[in-house]
Order: structure tokens, then C-alpha cells, then sequence
């Protein structure tokens, strides 16, 4: 293109402009950098559709949603010890800053009653300490209630919940993490030889998933930079090459933060893979402008190292403008997958992108200029003979030679991966993003058989009229929806309104079984609700009795469960009409789950296609043929097949992380693609054959396309090492990904070019 080798031709005749430009958005970038954020919270991951803000009003109307929950394991629960030290817990708990309420054996109301009257107290309402007598009336008490077992107190009677609920501000403001410190810090101070203490639930899962990403945002970034710049000095030798190289990379991460505080992105468990990302790709185009530095390049211009860098950026500049565009719009045809966190990280992946070339092409190129000519002229020529020069030709030779093994293998791959491609797993578990020996997922591991699930979802029904849920008949209905629900295999719990008045009519006809029973009179019914005091039937109906709730805890954290579950219930509703001026709606946190991984699977071969599409036509014009521009793709899809074939075959799932992988793959194969047809184009229009093109290309690029991608596999790599199970999925694959599409340009792509390329003799010469 014209007009870059004009604006190269000017950047390199005039260093220093540049420089003093560069200098000044470094003031800028580092004058903004305060403003950039860290969102410690994984709120972000759910999709933001009509769901998920229905559930954000419900949770409005009604304050307790949010809830953590401290399992309290020992032999025996009912022993004067362990109540009075439930008691203590519950009490220094309710009284932590952020704590909306808890509701614990301690705290619970209980219905007594005679057989004219009730009365609503707290369960553990007599005084320690307690009796013998006492303890196994309690016991026997509370084994039989079922608003009791198992959400407060395991069936064996070994396991006692405290369930905590988190305000409204705390959960705006993000301040869980407070909330969960000083928990720890109370459960610390009682710790004794015979208990055990467990934290779990959705507050103690984002605090965990939070800590993660400031842990590895600690860890990945330096350990990435030191690598990459570890890289440079083995390949290269050059002390002048690799400050230049590590200058560079400090640009576009700083670059990077910089449009991190301007579009007041935050960096979150998502978007905080985005700079590790930067340090790979801008050292890829950078390895791609450093090896052409070789001596033979600078005699070539009368030893003018102004007009051989310049001579050199025109080789490549092209290649790397594509190849950075086609990147770029791997990571925008993310922001198709409907998730705000996923929107974010995409264009701010893409500007690291335009960052990295930048930099690359307008900061590189003048500090080279700074050093002496013999001091920077010194990588060896890929046509010295090098080791890896002699193996590439090698390579070269016995492709032609075995041309219909490699395209015979590479189709039985392609089938294997294929077909496992539809074996992939969906998944949007949050607890499988931490590693199985996380505190938090062995708290899981044992306590949620004893209490029941920590994942939850409602059923709201609404109606227009007041006091409408004192009706006979659309409490009849309630029952019959919560008794459907308590049979589904996996749900733990389900309680409403109906319970309650269940309780308080058997506790009206001095606590005797059989008339634990819904009443079937209004009036009676009306009579309950005026004599009950306590408070915790505002969980589940408002002042006005036009709006109530089902609370529905479930164990499973597989959102194939979730989802079967969810699909059971609205087929119950949807075949069993309510009464009249009565919607029911199914919301909360495992409808939103659920439809976070629907909205990821749509969104995944949603971005892929439209990736598919950009890459292709923005290929057609880098090489100025629709043609070439389909023939490429060829190499490009490989990768990105073989990534989703491993994924089936070791079951790995389709998630936060791993939904990034197919799009951002395609955008980065393209990369070593473009350089390599780019050359070969050349050699052919200067009348080599197809074998001396092929054998040209691979010896002079494919050195740096080794190389380029040994660096973009380590980046990736480093991934591997972090908290985030997601993140270390997308590096590992991603790092795949980098193998697999080498294979593709230095294996399949000659051999196809061997094959068929003589087709295209003309278009070359064209």
C-alpha cells in the first residue's frame, strides 16, 4: 500500500517528531491511568436481558435474596456448647456492617400453639443453659420442621446453618468482600477442636472469584512480560533489541490502560486476560520486524540504516496491518454474544490490538535509529544456512515428496475433531472456575448434601387486586405448584406462604399432624395472618398480598440440571393455568444462569460467523483476490477445528472463558497466514515455480512464523498458571490454538499449495 510506505518513509526520516508525539500520549496515558477500575465482582458475567431485570425488581420488593451460608459442622448440634455458640454466631454475624438479617435455629420463628391460640417466638427462646430434657425436645422439634431441615439444621442433626443476607447497599457498592473478611474473622475467634466451620453461597463465591482475579492480575502480568522479554534475548542475543522490544510492550499495555480509564471499561475476571494478551501479540509483530535486521539488509542500502529500515518495514508492514485488523475483528465479533463483560472485553482488545501494531511501526523503528547501525543490523539471515534454515528446506523438500500423506492426515484430523467438535459441553458453573482444591469448593463438597443447595430461583405471582393470596383458591394453586416442585429430582427446598399457614393451623389444633393442612376457609385464614407477629413471613408476600413467592433452593451447579429443572416447572405452569388476575412468573439466579450459557452458545456461532465473514473479506482485500481470499481461510479454520475437537474429547466446557476461543482464534491464525502467502504471492509473480516459492517462503518466514508462534503459545501459556478456571482454559487453548495453526502454515497450507497451487499461477502473476 502506497500510502503506508509514504507514512513509514516519513516516520523513520523524522525519529524524532515521533518520538517527542509518543512521549507525549506516555504523559497522557499515565496522566489518566488513576481513573482505570477494578470491578471485584463477577455480577458482570450474567446476561442483562428482561430476566434478569423482572429478578431485579422481585429482589427490590423483596430484601432478603442475596445470602451466604456459614455450615457449622460437629457430632452433635444440640448440646448446650454448640447452641450457645450458634446463638453467639448468629448474634456477632447479624451485627456485621452489610448483613441484612440472619436467620439461624436462633433466630427462626417458631409457631407455638393450643387448641384455641398460637403464639410466634424464636426457636432457641429459653435461656442457657439448657437441660438434657430441653436439648432433646429441641432436637425433636426441629428434626420435624420443614422450614428447619435441611436449610437450618442437617437430618442427622450434625450440621447447623446460619444463612446470612446481604444488603442492598452492599451488594451496589461491591463491598462483599468487607462483609466476608470480617465473617471469617468471627468464625476465626470461635474456632475449637470439635467444630468446623464452612462458607458457601453466592456472596462467599464472588469474594472467592474476585480474590482470584486480583491474585492473578499480580501474578500474570510481570510473569508474562518476563517471559516475553526472556524470549527476545534468547532469540536474538541483542541487549539493544530486547530494551527496544520490552519499550514496545510497556506502550501498548500502557496504551491499554489508558483506553481502560477513557471508556471507564472496568478491569474485571474477564477483561484483566486483555494485557497479557497485549504483551503476546505485540511481541509476534515485533519478532516479525526484528528478524529481517540482518546485515545483508543494511549492505543492500550502501550501509544506510535509515533506508534499510525503512526497506524493511515496507516487507512487512502490510502483512501486519492485516494481520492486526484481522485480529481486532476476532475479538468485536465477541461483543455479538449479548453479555456486557463479554462487549468490554472485545473493543478493548481490539484498540490493545491497533495499540501493538502502532507501537510496533511508530516507536520501534526510532529508537533503532537511535543505536548504531552494526549494533542492531545482527540478526543472522534466514538464507546463512541457519539450523533451522537447513530444516525448513528439509522440511520443504519432503513435503513435496509426501504431499498426499499430509493432506491424508490432516483430513482424518479434521474428521476426528469434527466430529468431536458436537461432544463440546456447556457449562456456566461458577464454582468450577475455582480449582478443586479451593476452600470454597470442598465447603461445597460437604456441606450442601447436609443443607441443601446454595443455588436458588423463585416463582413470583402477581395480582392486581389486594389481599388476592388470601384466597383459598390461589393458595390451593401455590400448594399444587410447590408440591410439583418438591418432587424434582435436585431441589432442595421450597417453601412459600402456604407453609406458613400450614404451621399455623397445626399449631391451632395443639401442634397435631393431621391438621397440618392448608385451610380451606378465608375467613380463618385471615384470622391466622392477624394473629402471627413474627417476621419472617415477609420473605415471601408483601404488605398487600397481591404479590407472592415460591423460594426454591436447588444442589445442582451443573446448568444442564438447572436448565431441566427450570424446563419442568414452566411446563407445569404452562399446563396448569393460575386463577384468575394471577401471573406467575419463573425468575432468580438459575434462570439467569441458564440463560447466560443460551445467550453464550448463540453468541458463540453467532461471533464466529460474523468473524468468518469480516476475516474472509477483509483477506480478499489484503490480497486484492476473492479467491486467495477463500483459499486462506483454509488454514485458518483448521486451528480453530482441531481447538474444539481437544475440547470434546477431553470435555472441557463451553463457558465464559472458552466462548472467546473459536472468534479470537481465527482472528490470530490469520496472522502467520498473511505473512506466509503474502511472500510466496511475490516469488511466484517473479516467475518461481511453485516448489521454489514454497521453498523460498519457508525458509525466509518460516523461521519467524515459528517463532512468532512459539512466543504467542507462551503468552497464552502463562495463562495456564493463574486462579480463574476459565482464563485457564482460554490460555490453554488458546496456546493450542497457536500450535495447531503452525501445523496449518508450515504443513498444510505448502502441501495444499504443492497440490493446487499451480491453479493460481495466473491470479499471482495478475
Amino acid at each position: 500500500m502506497k500510502i503506508l510506505n509514504q507514512i513509514i518513509h516519513y516516520t523513520t526520516y523524522h525519529p524524532i517528531q515521533v518520538l517527542l508525539l509518543n512521549c507525549m500520549l506516555f504523559i497522557v496515558c499515565l496522566f489518566i491511568l488513576p481513573g482505570v477500575k477494578i470491578l471485584n465482582t463477577t455480577d458482570n458475567f450474567l446476561l442483562n436481558d428482561a430476566d434478569k431485570k423482572y429478578y431485579d425488581q422481585l429482589k427490590a420488593e423483596f430484601k432478603n435474596n442475596e445470602f451466604f451460608l456459614v455450615g457449622v459442622q460437629t457430632k452433635n448440634v444440640f448440646t448446650d456448647k454448640n447452641l450457645r455458640l450458634l446463638i453467639s454466631l448468629s448474634e456477632q454475624i447479624e451485627n456485621v456492617p452489610g448483613v441484612q438479617e440472619v436467620r439461624s435455629l436462633a433466630t427462626v420463628d417458631y409457631i407455638v400453639g393450643s387448641e384455641s391460640d398460637f403464639t410466634v417466638r424464636k426457636f432457641l427462646s429459653e435461656d442457657p443453659p439448657y437441660t438434657k430434657q430441653q436439648l432433646d425436645k429441641l432436637r425433636l422439634s426441629a428434626l420435624r420442621e420443614k422450614f428447619y431441615v435441611p436449610a437450618l439444621i442437617s437430618a442427622d442433626g450434625t450440621t447447623a446453618g446460619i444463612i446470612g443476607f446481604v444488603d442492598e447497599e452492599t451488594r451496589e457498592k461491591h463491598r462483599r468482600k468487607e462483609v466476608m473478611d470480617k465473617i471469617h474473622s468471627i468464625l476465626a475467634s470461635q474456632k475449637t477442636e470439635d467444630i468446623t466451620y464452612h462458607v458457601l453461597g453466592w456472596t462467599a463465591t464472588d469474594v472467592a472469584l474476585s480474590d482470584m482475579m486480583m491474585s492473578d492480575l499480580q501474578l500474570l502480568f510481570p510473569l508474562c512480560f518476563t517471559i516475553m522479554v526472556l524470549c527476545i534475548f534468547l532469540i536474538f542475543r541483542n541487549k539493544r533489541l530486547v530494551l527496544i522490544a520490552a519499550a514496545c510492550m510497556l506502550g501498548s499495555t500502557i496504551a491499554t490502560l489508558g483506553a481502560f480509564s477513557l471508556t471507564g471499561v472496568t478491569i474485571n475476571n474477564l477483561t484483566g486476560a486483555v494485557l497479557p494478551l497485549c504483551l503476546s501479540m505485540a511481541l509476534a509483530d515485533i519478532v516479525h520486524l526484528m528478524s529481517h535486521l540482518n546485515p545483508e539488509q543494511l549492505s543492500a542500502h550502501k550501509n544506510d540504516k535509515y533506508a534499510a529500515l525503512v526497506s524493511v518495514q515496507e516487507q512487512i508492514i502490510t502483512p501486519c496491518l492485516f494481520t492486526s485488523v484481522t485480529t481486532g475483528l476476532g475479538f468485536l465479533s465477541l461483543m455479538s454474544c449479548g453479555l456486557d463483560s463479554m462487549k468490554d472485553f472485545a473493543y478493548i482488545s481490539a484498540l490493545a490490538m491497533l495499540f501493538e501494531f502502532y507501537f510496533t511501526f511508530f516507536l520501534a523503528p526510532q529508537l533503532l535509529l537511535i543505536c548504531s547501525s552494526e549494533k542492531i543490523f545482527t540478526v543472522p539471515s534466514k538464507a546463512s544456512g541457519s539450523s533451522l534454515t537447513r530444516a525448513l528446506s528439509a522440511w520443504a523438500q519432503s513435503l513435496k515428496r509426501y504431499t498426499g500423506i499430509t493432506l491424508l492426515s490432516a483430513g482424518i484430523l479434521l474428521a476426528i475433531a469434527t466430529y468431536q467438535l458436537f461432544q463440546v459441553p456447556v457449562e456456566t458453573d461458577l464454582t468450577s472456575y475455582l480449582k478443586p482444591t479451593h476452600p470454597l469448593r470442598k465447603a461445597i463438597h460437604y456441606t450442601e448434601p447436609k443443607l441443601g443447595g446454595t443455588n436458588s430461583f423463585n416463582i413470583s405471582l402477581r395480582s392486581k387486586s389486594i389481599d388476592e393470596f388470601k384466597s383459598v383458591e390461589n393458595l390451593n394453586y401455590i400448594e399444587k405448584l410447590q408440591a410439583f416442585i418438591e418432587n424434582i429430582e435436585n431441589v432442595s427446598t421450597a417453601h412459600s406462604l402456604v407453609d406458613f399457614l400450614k404451621d399455623m393451623n397445626k399449631s391451632f389444633y395443639n401442634e397435631s399432624d393431621e391438621h397440618y393442612l392448608l385451610p380451606q376457609r378465608r375467613d380463618l385464614i385471615e384470622q391466622y395472618l392477624l394473629l402471627y407477629d413474627g417476621k419472617d413471613l415477609d420473605d415471601f408476600v408483601n404488605a398487600d398480598f397481591n404479590h407472592t413467592r415460591i423460594v426454591i433452593r436447588i444442589s445442582p451447579h451443573s446448568i444442564r440440571k438447572q436448565k431441566d429443572i427450570l424446563s419442568q416447572v414452566q411446563n407445569w405452569i404452562e399446563q396448569h393455568q393460575p386463577p384468575h388476575e394471577v401471573t406467575v412468573q419463573v425468575t432468580g439466579d438459575a434462570l439467569n444462569n441458564v440463560n447466560t450459557a443460551t445467550a453464550l452458545v448463540d453468541g458463540q456461532m453467532k461471533s464466529f460467523a460474523i468473524a468468518l465473514l469480516l476475516v474472509g473479506v477483509l483477506l480478499a482485500i489484503a490480497f486484492e483476490s476473492l479467491s486467495w481470499g477463500l483459499f486462506s481461510l483454509i488454514p485458518n479454520i483448521i486451528p480453530v477445528l482441531l481447538t474444539f475437537g481437544l475440547m470434546g474429547i477431553f470435555q472441557i466446557p463451553l463457558d465464559t472463558g472458552t466462548i472467546m476461543v473459536a472468534s479470537i482464534s481465527l482472528g490470530i491464525a490469520c496472522d502467520d497466514t498473511l505473512h506466509f502467502i503474502f511472500h510466496y504471492r511475490d516469488r511466484r509473480k517473479t516467475g518461481d515455480t511453485v516448489s521454489n516459492a514454497l521453498l523460498s517462503t519457508l525458509t525466509r518466514k518460516g523461521s519467524a512464523i515459528i517463532i512468532s508462534s512459539i512466543i504467542l503459545s507462551l503468552g497464552f501459556g502463562i495463562l495456564f498458571v493463574g486462579s480463574f478456571v476459565p482464563i485457564i482454559y482460554f490460555g490453554l487453548l488458546c496456546s493450542v490454538t497457536m500450535i495447531s495453526a503452525l501445523y496449518a502454515d508450515i504443513a498444510v497450507l505448502p502441501a495444499i499449495l504443492q497440490r493446487w497451487g499451480h491453479r493460481q499461477t495466473q491470479d499471482s502473476q495478475q
